[in-house]
């Protein structure tokens, strides 16, 4: 199964390197307009250095004495620039000759003459300038790379704390996002709440004007659910005082009509018809008790006390005969309680019981445990094999035995216990025995497996 991300995720994605690609757009106009103005400033210094050294250099060379300078010497002014120096200077005599240089001595320039102005050379770039009176000329040398090394390192400092932002950024984007989202959030809660049990409406008070449409037509859904519910569950109840009537009135009638007749063959015909009512009986009310129960009246809001309605239950007739064979002593610490109608747990403890008497040996012992929060019952008989125990919560499975059921009465107790929010267990053998049955249902969810110990 693949993982989802949330939208609050994508959004802080999406946003965060849309961001990225703007502050990288910004970076490169920057980078372009500030590429310009370097060169403007640095082209400037370069022009106005001249036209101030010039002048001096003129001057200087006027107050030397004649034939100081011979052919190939020139003069290096120490001092006038450092070996980190961004600029070089170097004078000129009208015969192109270098006469006073500073920093490294620079090539002749007797055969590539410096046109006038600035100009790109092989040693970087260059102004020259001549004074047209004493015919005396002055270039101003720039580093190599100089301008490139001061745009990378002025874009490096503008980009470095733009990208420490970035995630910065993508986390601000996330949590705004995510507090932007949450009453999506709440509303998913709010739905994923709402079940066969539970139908009553929203109720989550103002909502953003893009959800408030799907509130109110989950509202409107909730409202129409719960109205088919209860004709649902009002249909049940009608049917089963129907359907209970017609039935017990042909039950009474065979039961005339065999006071009448007499003969063993009559009298045989007569019995399996009243045996076939009676099994019609029994399925038409199991059937109609299931159908509530799949509309959802086992649910209880608050927890209700057990321990009564176990004793009242094992009073009815058709269980207070088999009393003697019923072992059920609970400690008076043993206070069964959850949140199931007591008229939903009486139909789980009467199914459990009379599955537990009519499938064990006559005479055996059924035994009835109790906790806080798990009832238990036990009864003899063979060991059943996984495969069958698995199936005999489903509905109309019935194991391999000549007693005569539905098939529904451990069907509806899993429908009680799973509409509960419990759990419901068969387990065969009993633990530390070799042979029995044990019906295990726990209203409190367990984590993991249901163990029988």
């Amino acid at each position: 199964m693949t993982g989802q991300t949330s939208i609050a995720a994508r959004l802080a994605i999406a946003l965060t390197f849309s961001a990225t690609m703007l502050l990288l757009i910004s970076v490169g106009i920057a980078a372009t307009v500030l590429r310009h103005e370097l060169n403007e400033a640095f082209d400037d210094t370069m022009r106005q250095s001249a036209l101030r050294l010039l002048p001096l250099a003129v001057h200087d060379i006027d107050e030397m004495m004649e034939g100081e300078f011979e052919e190939d010497e020139a003069s290096f002014v120490a001092g006038l620039t450092d070996e980190n120096a961004n600029l070089d200077y170097y004078i000129l005599d009208p015969g192109n000759r270098i006469l006073i240089f500073s920093g490294d001595r620079p090539p002749s320039v007797a055969t590539t003459p410096i046109p006038l102005g600035f100009s790109d050379q092989s040693d970087g770039r260059m102004f020259a300038l001549k004074d047209p009176g004493t015919g005396f000329g002055i270039v101003v040398s720039e580093k190599q790379g100089l301008r490139d090394n001061i745009l990378l390192e002025s874009i490096t400092s503008l980009f470095l704390p733009l990208a420490a932002l970035v995630p910065i950024l993508g986390a601000l984007v996330y949590f705004v996002t995510r507090a932007a989202m949450s009453p999506i959030w709440k509303l998913g809660r709010a739905i994923s709440q709402r079940h066969g049990r539970n139908l009553t409406p929203l109720s989550l008070g103002r909502q953003p004007k893009e959800l408030q449409p799907i509130v109110s037509e989950v509202d409107n859904l909730l409202s129409r659910l719960q109205a088919a519910l209860n004709a649902e569950r009002s249909f049940a109840a009608e049917s089963a005082h129907e359907l209970r009537t017609p039935i017990a009135g042909a039950l009474a009638q065979i039961q005339v009509v065999q006071s009448w007749i007499d003969g063993p063959d009559a009298s045989k015909h007569l019995v399996k018809a009243e045996e076939a009512m009676q099994h019609l009986s029994r399925l038409s009310e199991n059937l109609l008790q299931l159908s509530r129960l799949e509309a959802g009246f086992a649910m209880s809001a608050t927890k209700t006390e057990l321990n009564a309605i176990i004793d009242i239950v094992l009073r009815e007739p058709g269980l207070a005969r088999n009393r003697d064979r019923i072992v059920y002593a609970p400690d008076a610490s043993a206070r069964l309680s959850a949140n199931i109608t007591a008229d939903a747990f009486a139909i789980v403890v009467r199914n459990l019981t009379q599955n537990a008497l009519k499938y064990s040996p006559q005479g055996s012992e059924i035994e009835i445990l109790l906790d806080s929060d798990t009832i238990r019952i036990r009864n003899d008989c063979k060991a059943i094999d996984p495969a069958t125990l698995e199936t005999l919560p489903e509905r109309f499975v019935r194991g391999s035995t000549k007693q005569k059921g539905t098939g529904l009465g451990l069907a509806m107790v899993k429908t009680i216990v799973a509409d509960c929010a419990g759990e419901f267990a068969l387990v065969s053998p009993i633990m530390g025995r070799d042979r029995g049955l044990e019906a295990i249902v726990r209203f409190t969810p367990a984590s993991g497996n249901m163990h029988p110990g």
